[in-house]
């Protein structure tokens, strides 16, 4: 996928391929054990250009046949996400409503399963979006957080300390599986798995920009192994290597941690 912002030209590049292709088979895994139906993504209203936006994660769910509903406060996301979703012929597969995570126009119960990225490291107020996601799903909630045990985020300090860039990657205090276990017992709801995925052989990435430089455009390529097919290769073997790497190991080196919980 490449994204052109102001002058700059952003490939998202094969780190977040690796990302997407593993967590939507992560995704795919409990759909299929469960038989879950109705899925519902909720966006944090991350940009789209931080490889995070909501709509990606769905898009292998999509490619398979499921029907799934964004939700995003964010107009602009949600555009880019259909524009996504245009350009890989699957506008059909997807319906995108704009509503704040705290406060979704659903009935209760009206989803199977009710998955996000990163808003619990994100938004002020988690606990109560959580809560709305589990008012919403009838059985599962799944929740995504960046692993801050990685060592590509002590590189990452080191680097944004350097060119006195921010930390863009949300609250470091939420971002541990411990914490993870935590918070969804004080929410009340009840562990079923958690653990690590996206477990490429290089930290987290370490590229840092002052995002008010730029301005998104849209003008978007979906990377697939037809256009990049060295590239599917080697994400295969990556995939691979990641599915025969012990438990301890994963959680040093993954990129992303995650927590499945049933009500």
């Amino acid at each position: 996928m490449k994204f052109r912002m102001g002058y700059d030209v952003i490939d998202e590049g094969i780190g977040v391929i690796h990302e997407r292709i593993v967590k939507g088979e992560y995704i795919h895994h409990i759909v299929q054990r469960y038989n879950l139906r109705s899925i519902l993504e909720v966006g944090s209203a991350i940009g789209i250009e931080m490889g995070a936006g909501v709509g990606i994660d769905s898009l292998p769910l999509s490619k398979k046949n499921k029907n799934v509903v964004l939700i995003d406060h964010s107009k602009e996301n949600l555009f880019t996400a259909m524009q996504i979703y245009k350009i890989t012929g699957l506008r059909s597969k997807v319906c995108l409503v704009m509503a704040h995570p705290s406060y979704m126009p659903f009935k209760t119960n009206s989803f199977d399963l009710a998955f996000n990225s990163y808003l619990v490291e994100f938004e002020v107020n988690p606990v109560k979006c959580v809560r709305e996601m589990m008012r919403v799903s009838k059985q599962f909630v799944l929740l995504f957080a960046t692993n801050y045990l990685n060592i590509g985020h002590l590189i990452h300090k080191i680097y944004g300390g350097v060119i006195r860039a921010p930390w863009e990657n949300g609250s470091k205090n939420r971002t541990t599986l411990c914490f993870l276990h935590k918070f969804v017992e004080i929410i009340g709801l009840k562990l079923v798995d958690s653990g690590a995925v996206d477990v490429p052989p290089w930290p987290s990435g370490v590229a840092i920009r002052k995002t008010e430089e730029y301005r998104l455009r849209k003008k978007l390529q979906i990377t697939n192994p037809d256009l990049n097919p060295i590239a599917f290769k080697l994400l295969k073997l990556f995939y691979l290597f990641e599915k025969s790497t012990p438990k301890f190991f994963k959680i040093l080196q993954s990129h992303i941690i995650y927590v499945l919980a049933k009500k």
